[in-house]
C-alpha cells in the first residue's frame, strides 16, 4: 500500500466529487434561477480571467505598437463582457421577483448567445488583424481554432432557442455523465484499496502456516554407514 495518503485514499475524492457533480447537475436542472446564475457567472469569470492572464504576455511578445493597441482593445471589450455577465448573474440570483430584474440583466439573459458570439468574433478579428495584416507569429493550431470560433459564432446566432438556461441544461448533463465516470473510477480504486489492505494479512497467515507445517513435519534421521574395522586375526603375516 502507498505511504502517500492522497494516493491511497484518492478514491474518496472521486466519490465525493461525483456526489457533488450529481447534486450540482440536479440543482441546475430543477432550479432555473440557479442555472442561469451558474452559466452567467462561469462564462463571465472565464472571460475576465482569459483577458487578464493574456495582457502581460501579449505586451511583451507582440512586435508592433498597433498589435499591442488592438490587443488592449480586445482585452477591454472582454473585461466589459465579463463584468456584464457577472452583474447579470448576481442580479438574477438576488432578485426574487422576475419583474424587479434590472433591464441590463434582462438584456444579458435574453441575448446571451449574441454576447458569447460577440466575444468569439472580437477574438477572431484581433487574431487575424495581428497575424495577417501586422504579420505577428502564429501556428496552424491557432489558425484552425479561430476558424472554428467563426463557425461556432454563426451557429449560436442562428439558433433562436439557445439561451443561458439551455446551456445550463447541457452543462448539467455533462456534469452527470462525468459523475458516472468518477463513480466507476472511485469504485475500482476502493476495490484496489481493499485488496492492498487484506494482502499483507493473507501473506502473514501463509507464512505462519508454512512455519507450523515445517515444525510439525518429522525430521528424517540420516544414518551414515560405518565401515567395519579390519579384523586383526584375519591378517596373515
Amino acid at each position: 500500500m502507498s505511504k502517500n495518503p492522497l494516493k491511497t485514499y484518492n478514491f474518496w475524492f472521486k466519490i465525493i466529487g461525483a456526489a457533488l457533480l450529481i447534486a450540482f447537475g440536479l440543482w441546475i436542472i430543477f432550479d432555473e434561477a440557479m442555472a442561469v446564475f451558474m452559466v452567467l457567472m462561469a462564462t463571465g469569470l472565464v472571460a475576465g480571467i482569459f483577458a487578464i492572464i493574456r495582457f502581460i504576455p501579449l505586451m511583451k511578445t507582440l512586435k508592433t505598437k498597433r498589435a499591442r493597441l488592438i490587443s488592449i482593445g480586445e482585452i477591454l471589450i472582454h473585461l466589459a463582457i465579463s463584468v456584464a455577465l457577472v452583474y447579470g448573474a448576481i442580479n438574477k440570483l438576488t432578485v426574487t421577483e422576475e419583474e424587479n430584474i434590472s433591464w441590463i440583466a434582462s438584456f444579458i439573459i435574453e441575448n446571451y448567445r449574441f454576447i458569447i458570439a460577440f466575444f468569439f468574433i472580437t477574438r477572431v478579428i484581433a487574431y487575424f488583424w495581428c497575424t495577417v495584416l501586422l504579420e505577428e507569429k502564429t501556428d496552424k493550431t491557432k489558425f484552425w481554432v479561430h476558424i472554428l470560433l467563426i463557425l461556432l459564432s454563426c451557429l449560436m446566432c442562428s439558433l433562436t432557442n439557445v439561451k443561458a438556461h439551455t446551456i445550463a441544461i447541457v452543462i448539467a448533463v455533462i456534469a452527470l455523465v462525468c459523475s458516472l465516470g468518477l463513480i466507476v473510477d472511485g469504485a475500482v480504486g476502493y476495490g484496489r484499496y481493499r485488496k492492498a489492505l487484506v494482502k499483507p494479512t493473507e501473506k502473514k497467515k501463509e507464512e505462519e502456516k508454512s512455519e507450523e507445517i515445517s515444525k510439525d513435519a518429522p525430521t528424517e534421521q540420516i544414518i551414515i554407514p560405518v565401515e567395519d574395522e579390519p579384523n586383526d586375526s584375519a591378517i596373515v603375516n
